[in-house]
C-alpha cells in the first residue's frame, strides 16, 4: 500500500446508494425545526471528528517518523558492526 492509501474513501456501491438515501430523505423533510436540530448536531459531531482525525494522523505520523529513525539507526549500527568484522577478519 502506497504511503497515504489509506487515507482515500471507497464506498461500496451500497454505501454510496444508502447515503443518497438518507441525504434526500433530509432534502424533502417537512419539519424544519427537526432538520435545525440535525443540522446542529452534525456540526458539532463534524467538528469532534476533524479533530480525532487531526490526532490520529498526527499521531501515525509521531510512530511512523520513530519507525523511520529507529531503522535507519539499526542499519547504520550493521553497517559499522560490518565494517570492524572486516576488519578483525582481515588479520
Amino acid at each position: 500500500m502506497a504511503w497515504a492509501d489509506w487515507m482515500v474513501v471507497n464506498l461500496s456501491l451500497e454505501e454510496q446508494l444508502q447515503l443518497e438515501r438518507e441525504a434526500r430523505s433530509v432534502l424533502y423533510h417537512d419539519d424544519h425545526n427537526e432538520i435545525a436540530e440535525l443540522c446542529a448536531q452534525l456540526i458539532k459531531q463534524t467538528h469532534y471528528q476533524q479533530t480525532l482525525l487531526s490526532q490520529a494522523v498526527s499521531r501515525i505520523t509521531e510512530l511512523e517518523t520513530e519507525s523511520f529513525l529507529q531503522e535507519s539507526l539499526e542499519v547504520e549500527q550493521d553497517r559499522r558492526m560490518n565494517w570492524w568484522r572486516r576488519i578483525l577478519s582481515s588479520k
